[in-house]
This record gives C-alpha cells, sequence and structure tokens, in this order.
C-alpha cells in the first residue's frame, strides 16, 4: 500500500509538471518574442520547489519509521496476508 502512494504521487506529478512543461515553455517563448530568460525563469523556479520538497522528505522518511508495521513485525502469526501460514500451523512445522 504504501508503494502504491508513492508511485501514484510520483506519476500525478511527472504527468502534470513534465506534460504542460512543453507547452508551457512554447507558450512563454511565443509571449516574449523568443526570449530564453522566461523559460530559465521557469526553469529556476521549478527546481526551487524541487529543492524546497526535497528538503522535506527526511522529515517525512524519520516519522514513517516511527509507524509500527504488524505485517512484518511477527510473520509467523500473519495469517491474512498472501504466503501466511494457515490456522494452526506455524513456521517450524511447515516443512
Amino acid at each position: 500500500m504504501r508503494y502504491t502512494g508513492v508511485t501514484l504521487g510520483y506519476q500525478i506529478g511527472a504527468a502534470l509538471a513534465g506534460g504542460t512543461a512543453p507547452l508551457l515553455c512554447t507558450f512563454l517563448l511565443a509571449r516574449f518574442d523568443g526570449s530564453w530568460v522566461p523559460i530559465a525563469l521557469y526553469i529556476a523556479a521549478i527546481a526551487v520547489l524541487s529543492i524546497i520538497a526535497v528538503s522535506f522528505a527526511p522529515k517525512v522518511a524519520r516519522a514513517d519509521d516511527s509507524i509500527e508495521n504488524p505485517a512484518t513485525e511477527h510473520p509467523e502469526t500473519n495469517h491474512d496476508l498472501p504466503g501466511g501460514m494457515p490456522d494452526g500451523l506455524s513456521m517450524t512445522e511447515v516443512k
């Protein structure tokens, strides 16, 4: 479930930012008579936004590490996950 959220966020971000960037840069190029300065400012603004987002990443990662994951805490008693042991069996009884 965790990787689904990461992937979904990544794909939506790539579609919104990467998909609209050529359109926006073409508009800026036409609007400012072929000047490259507005496009450079757009790229710089996106870079600053990315740096700000990356600076928050370690804080979020540390917060996720403090949350206990019951699925990995005791795998021998985890019967509801795929590959879990049927009721009444333990990992040592299966050979």
